[in-house]
């Protein structure tokens, strides 16, 4: 996410495309904290199409570095299947640089 202002929320996009012969679910998204929030399609994906994911990052009161992951759990419609569930991580890192100070009133 390279270097952001304190206080802006900036999106990290990802692009994937479904490799299974099955179609697949996102069950669920774990993001590591709280200023992390995950967006991710909650519908059914089909093979060979490409989809999208954000992850949001919510800087202020954060300054300095920061690298923050969620994890996605997935899993393959396919009947056979015997162990569906499968989970990918997505990750971000940047540096927030801090508010100015301000003036005290008067100066």
């Amino acid at each position: 996410m390279d270097t952001i202002a304190e206080g802006d929320v900036p999106s990290a996009v990802f692009s994937f495309r479904v490799c299974d012969s099955f179609p697949v679910l996102i069950r669920q998204v774990w993001p590591g904290c709280g200023c992390t929030v995950p967006d991710f399609p909650q519908d059914t994906l089909f093979p060979g199409k490409t989809y999208t994911a954000r992850l949001n990052y919510h800087s202020y009161g954060r300054p300095g570095a920061f690298n923050r992951s969620a994890i996605a759990m997935y899993h393959s419609l396919n009947p056979k299947e015997l162990q569906p569930n499968a989970e990918v991580s997505l990750n971000i890192h940047g540096f927030v640089l801090p508010k100015p100070k301000e003036a005290p009133a008067g100066e």
